[in-house]
């Protein structure tokens, strides 16, 4: 399973059910939210499946991607949350 480009989706399947709960657990922890976990490790998993020519196994392994690819998606979802201020602080400022 080292040579993602070349693998099945036997191959993408397996990494899919030895790393979902792991990275679900670490974005879960982060957000502390069920839905939103669950849709940014889909979003993890699609944007690996979109760019397994790009990852290559003699630089990083598949965790330390996944991982990284997580951190980026976490990142992006607090930035669009921080665009957004609740009505409560509006009304405090």
């Amino acid at each position: 399973i080292h040579n993602l480009p070349r693998m099945t989706k036997a191959d993408f399947a397996h990494i899919y059910e030895e790393f979902f709960p792991r990275l679900y657990s670490y974005i879960f922890h982060r957000v502390n939210d069920s839905t939103v976990a669950e849709d940014i490790v889909s979003q993890v998993f699609f944007k690996a499946l979109r760019n397994l020519e790009k990852y290559d196994s003699e630089k990083w392994q598949i965790s330390t991607w996944l991982y990284t690819i997580a951190s980026n998606i976490l990142i992006d979802y607090y930035r669009k949350d921080e665009q957004f201020e609740t009505i409560e602080e509006c009304e405090d400022s």
